[in-house]
């Protein structure tokens, strides 16, 4: 059977277990997330941000990490800002965990961030004026995620 007809066959689900390949997966995404308005209300006052937009790339990688890999390497070193003490026992997963990390793809546009305008419910033809963020740089940024 030719390369290019397995590759094109489908694998049943019964069949997952015997796949073997590298550990990880990584997503990669183009944002262009658009926003018109978000009010905010409270007490009697609010706040309008108009034209919301965050546009740009993000290179994920996600990991398996044993817990112990976790406890022994990482949550010593304050990664969680916890070093030790009685409120470490709160952040120790009880399995594997999820290492989330933002990796550096020279392909993808930065990320760049806009707010159109912000103003007050009492004042609604007045604005503060606009945000602009450009070419904010995510790249390195390691979370983790378990279940407790």
């Amino acid at each position: 059977m030719a390369l290019l007809t397995v590759a094109k066959t489908p694998v049943e689900d019964v069949d997952l277990r015997q796949v073997n390949g590298q550990d990880g997966v990584n997503i990669t995404a183009d944002l262009n997330y658009k926003v018109a308005s978000y009010v905010y209300t409270s007490g009697g006052g609010s706040i309008t941000i108009k034209d919301l937009k965050i546009a740009g790339g993000v290179d994920v990688m996600l990991d398996d990490i044993s817990k112990t890999a976790f406890t022994n390497d990482l949550a010593p070193s304050g990664v969680l800002g916890v070093t030790g003490g009685a409120g470490l026992p709160a952040f120790v997963p009880t399995g594997d965990v999820v290492k989330v990390t933002l990796i550096d793809n020279p392909k993808l546009k930065p990320l760049n961030i806009s707010v159109g305008s912000v103003s007050m419910g009492n004042a609604p033809g007045q604005s503060f004026g606009s945000i602009t963020i450009n070419q904010a740089d995510l790249r390195g940024t390691t979370g983790f995620i378990w279940a407790r």
